[in-house]
């Protein structure tokens, strides 16, 4: 599963191997020899849990009875990751790695459209595709996950409201913020429940939909872009304007918020629909999902990478593009919450079975026209830490009382301490 910000990287749709240097330890790596890999005759493989679908990682062996593969299930994957490349020794075949952490190393990683990857590269989103790119254009990440973002929603608290409940009806509701949050109000103020939970919810999506993540197009590190300011003063005034609960994602707050009811509608990534489930409450049967206000966007999710240091690359590529293939990211889908980056996935039995927590909606319906839609970002390695500070200081300032234009500048301020 994803984690909950967002990460992802690009240049211009390819991984920015800028010269921004801000990273040290990405340039002691970069000094570091090739690494050399597991036993000779084993495939090792590393990868956060949840982050490949179950039924691959479950089939994996049986698909290649001739090669020793090695499972090694690594929560930080990409701590142990950095580590191995630095000191040059113990670097896995593959892993599920951040690519926006090793974009001064990219030399250490295999193209693996030199083993044949090419050929199902159709298979993929492009945008996705190309976020696996080093600005070289070689592909160093083999697509797993994505994010699509939808506005999920309570039918019955929409209809108590005197709104429409059709997912079409409400998507043309919610098409534009000014539209969601005329309808969050009309929400709040008809059944004391919120359509947003929490005002950095917003600025992500509305920074996404505009494909901005503190990078220009070629690479360079911009914090304080026009796009930035308007999404954070929008998201600034949902909070002010009382209409979010202002709760965090993966907290007891945000699911005691589904299960009592307070919290009936948010915008968000799909993978987050998952906790919703097993929140529990009263709205089974009751939720539906239509298309985020504001247009498409799509958190970038995971890539596999193979490393040149690897004894067997052909056999590592072969390895990656099966876990990663259309019907593995189905079942991923299916099992795991991982939505997939092969669009062929979307039209299998996995994905098209109405959903009773959705009244027998299609959720994949929508979020597949969502993934396909979605931008493209350009990630450099101080994106993540800029989200981070423009996001905090965005909820807590809301939470005080206090001012926008203040909590602007003390979000840039943060942000340009990194550049």
């Amino acid at each position: 599963m994803l984690k909950p910000e967002r990460t992802f990287m690009k240049r211009n749709t390819k991984v920015a191997v800028s010269g921004i240097a801000g990273v040290a330890l990405l340039a002691s790596l970069a000094a570091c020899g090739s690494a050399g890999g597991q036993e000779d005759d084993t495939i090792e493989i590393w990868y956060r849990p949840g982050s490949l679908p179950s039924a691959a990682v479950d089939g994996v062996e049986a698909q290649f009875p001739d090669v020793k593969i090695k499972l090694v299930e690594t929560p930080d994957v990409d701590t142990k990751l950095t580590s191995a490349l630095r000191s040059g020794s113990g670097v896995p075949d593959v892993a599920v790695a951040l690519l926006s952490q090793y974009t001064n190393v990219t030399d250490k990683f295999a193209d693996v459209n030199e083993y044949g990857f090419e050929d199902a590269a159709g298979d993929y989103l492009d945008w996705k595709l190309e976020m696996g790119q080093d600005e070289d254009g070689r592909q160093i990440g083999v697509p797993i996950d994505i994010g699509p973002f939808g506005f999920f929603y309570r039918a019955d608290v929409f209809e108590q409201a005197g709104l429409p409940t059709d997912p079409d009806d409400v998507g043309e509701l919610v098409a534009d913020w000014d539209g969601y949050r005329s309808v969050a109000e009309k929400v709040k103020a008809s059944t004391g429940s919120y359509l947003c939970d929490a005002p950095s919810a917003a600025y992500v999506a509305q920074r996404l939909q505009a494909g901005y993540y503190y990078a220009t197009d070629d690479g360079q590190y911009a914090p304080d872009e026009q796009i930035n300011r308007d999404a954070f003063l929008s998201a600034f005034g949902l909070g002010e304007a009382g209409l979010c609960l202002n709760v965090e994602l993966w907290t007891p707050e945000w699911s005691a918020g589904i299960a009592q009811n307070q919290l009936t509608g948010w915008v968000g990534p799909s993978y987050v629909a998952a906790s919703m489930t097993s929140a529990g409450g009263d709205g089974a049967g009751q939720w539906r999902v239509t298309t985020p206000p504001g247009g498409p966007a799509s958190q970038f999710g995971s890539f596999l990478s193979v490393f040149e240091s690897s004894n067997d690359p052909q056999t590592a590529v072969d390895i990656a593009r099966w876990l990663t293939n259309a019907e593995n990211q189905a079942a991923g889908y299916a099992d795991d919450s991982l939505f997939p980056s092969t669009p062929a996935s979307y039209d299998m039995p996995e994905m098209t079975e109405p959903d009773e927590f959705y009244g027998g909606q299609v959720p994949a319906e929508v979020l597949g026209q969502v993934a396909e839609a979605s931008p493209r970002l350009v990630i450099i390695p101080q994106s993540d830490k800029a989200a981070a500070a423009f996001g905090s200081v965005l909820d807590q300032t809301v939470a005080s009382g206090g001012d926008a234009e203040e909590a602007y500048s003390s979000g840039l301020e943060q942000a340009e301490a990194l550049g």
